[in-house]
């Protein structure tokens, strides 16, 4: 009995301690911490600064009052001195107003952005990792993880995401709903499976998953026939593919192609070119010099002097307007 109530002591104490202990952040979502500090559950945090208190104004002086309503012989108002007296003491009493804010940046050290407001951070408590909170962070049983202010979020893992900020907002209800905005780009996605739509400045798209998806600017698909073209023309860029046998790629730097019914590839661009097509047939330029071999049968060279053709049993060559041919 008297160790079941030693433990029990024991465990009040621990709780007592860490429910004003500090620790470093365990937040998984935010940035690099502005002042690092060592987890430890069991250390007294530090309280941030209290600004110093405004010194009360002084009251006015009754006897001063007094003796000048009595040199001027008249009877001074009640409802004047109330006034007067009242005044200094509501001016001292009433706190200045929190600093206007967009976002946590925007507030001193020790506060955040709360309802376009800063906002002192309140202290630590950690009882990780059934409990901890440090300022505007929170974590419960790690599942649920949250930090208020701007940018904040809220996650309730694995199914809830909301994440925010003053131009961004992104809320998910894992794997049914996804929702995404970008006020900066002017751009919002929207998806309710198996349904997806989105605008973006000079963009819509549509689509039914995995059925079919077109954009006024990026192309169309039919996913499950594995066959669609997309791309950016306004970056000359695209790319696709025919039911899963063909796929290509386009942009102004060259194009490429590989196919599998017959199994080929091909890559060409200003300056230079080579293809290859199952057997034994291939293709390759360098400049004016355009070369064409189809084993075992002939081979063919083409440039700017003229051309030849090349065979087992014989050859034709033409070069300057002069043409020789051969018979093995």
């Amino acid at each position: 009995m008297k160790r079941l109530v030693a433990a029990l002591f024991a465990l009040g104490a621990i709780a007592g301690v860490a429910r004003a202990a500090g620790a470093a952040t365990l937040d998984p979502f935010r940035g690099a911490a502005k002042a690092p500090a060592a987890l430890d559950p069991f250390r007294v945090a530090q309280a941030l600064p209290v600004p110093p208190a405004e010194e009360p104004a002084s009251k006015p002086s009754t006897r001063t009052s007094t003796e000048t309503a009595t040199s001027t012989g008249k009877a001074s108002d009640p409802s004047s001195s109330s006034s007067s007296s009242s005044s200094p003491s509501s001016s001292s009493s009433a706190s200045p107003a929190p600093k206007a804010c967009q976002k946590d940046d925007d507030c001193p050290d020790g506060n955040i952005c709360q309802a376009n407001a800063c906002k002192a951070i309140e202290l630590s408590t950690n009882l990780f990792p059934i409990y901890y909170r440090e300022g505007s962070f929170k974590e419960i049983g790690l599942v649920y993880w949250a930090r208020k202010g701007n940018p904040g979020y809220t996650v309730v893992f694995p199914f809830y995401w909301h994440f925010y900020s003053p131009t961004s907002d992104s809320f998910v209800i894992a794997p049914f709903y996804w929702h995404f905005t970008d006020s900066a780009r002017g751009s919002e996605l929207t998806v309710i499976i198996p349904f997806s739509w989105s605008h973006e400045p000079g963009a819509r798209s549509f689509a039914i998953w995995p059925l079919f998806y077109a954009s006024s600017k990026f192309g169309w698909a039919v996913p499950f026939l594995l066959t669609f073209k997309v791309g950016d023309a306004s970056v000359g860029k695209s790319f696709g593919a025919v039911l899963g046998l063909y796929w290509w790629k386009r942009s102004n730097k060259g194009a490429f192609d590989i196919g599998l019914l017959p199994p080929y590839v091909s890559t060409r661009n200003e300056a230079s070119a080579f293809t290859y097509v199952a057997p034994l047939n291939f293709y390759w330029r360098s400049g004016d010099d355009k070369n064409l071999l189809v084993l075992p049968l002939f081979y063919k060279n083409t440039n700017k002097n003229g051309n030849g053709v090349y065979t087992l049993l014989d050859y034709d060559q033409k070069k300057n307007l002069e043409e020789n041919d051969n018979l093995f």
